[in-house]
């Protein structure tokens, strides 16, 4: 039943509007504001774990209650849980912006995504856009799927609730900090997964020495883990390379770093991972 409600939320995210309805997150952060007077710095954490909670005992209720009411409340709340807008429109808005190099319009889009963001103004907009759009297109779905197999919708929606924190400009510096840190340790296990991923998806050799190089790394940020594995998947050059940014900085990137096989890559993986999990649950 579960693999079902997944499959139908997924559906139902990508090719209805409903689900632009339901990602409403002004709640959390009215929510957060309300109880930071008396939590103090223990805010953000409160502020992910009442609702959790609050969700699992009404789906414990719901399961002796009524089964058909839990499918229904997981199906919403996986709904919610996935990433916010329309992927292929939010890719081809960028593509745009960087045929035409327009640094204003593209630093604006990625800001819309990730308002929080820390833009590096000594790197070229487009390596800054690459890893944006990169991350963008993990957090939407990849790291949901994962915490909904392991946790269920708890585990989902906690996802959601973290990267709603750590992505809000609404939000002081420490709280900025400590949501952060909470979404790095929730991002870090999906991360090495969908890099094993990659390397069934892209290009094995390549991507399999960049996943063990960061397979055990508790330093690095998953932008920066997420940009390494993309890189040995796709066999692109690394971004830190003098000579990479040079040529970004003329205008090359298109060649370099091409957004379409960055999505392509996603896509498959994507599919894939539905495939796996089908055949786990059918063997199962």
């Amino acid at each position: 039943m579960s693999l079902l409600i997944m499959l139908l939320a997924m559906v139902l995210w990508r090719w209805t509007p409903l689900a632009h309805y339901l990602q409403k997150d002004h709640w959390l952060l009215l929510f957060l504001g309300a109880i930071k007077p008396k939590a103090g710095r223990y805010a953000i954490h409160l502020a992910l774990l009442i609702p959790a909670s609050l969700l699992a005992i009404g789906l414990w209720f719901l399961k002796d209650f009524s089964g058909l009411l839990n499918a229904i409340v997981t199906l919403l709340v996986l709904m919610y849980s996935f990433g916010r807008g329309d992927w292929s429109i939010q890719v081809e808005s960028l593509k745009a912006a960087w045929r035409s190099d327009d640094a204003e319009r593209g630093l604006k889009l990625i800001k819309q995504w990730q308002p929080a963001i820390e833009i590096d103004e000594k790197m070229d907009w487009k390596i800054s856009a690459m890893r944006a759009i990169a991350y963008h297109g993990f957090e939407r779905s990849f790291p949901v799927i994962f915490w909904f197999l392991v946790l269920g919708p708890v585990g989902a929606l906690v996802y959601r609730l973290g990267v709603v924190l750590a992505h809000s400009d609404k939000v002081t510096e420490s709280e900025l900090r400590s949501a952060k840190h909470w979404l790095w340790l929730t991002e870090w296990l999906p991360l090495r997964v969908l890099g094993f991923s990659f390397a069934l998806t892209g290009n094995f050799m390549g991507c399999i020495e960049h996943w063990r190089a960061c397979a055990l790394c508790g330093v690095r940020s998953t932008s920066a883990v997420l940009s390494h594995y993309i890189q040995g998947a796709l066999q692109l050059p690394s971004v830190t390379d003098e000579e990479t940014a040079l040529a970004c900085q003329e205008g090359f990137c298109d060649v370099l770093i091409d957004i379409r096989i960055i999505a392509s890559l996603y896509s498959r993986t994507l599919l894939f991972w539905v495939c796996i999990i089908l055949i786990v649950g059918v063997a199962i």
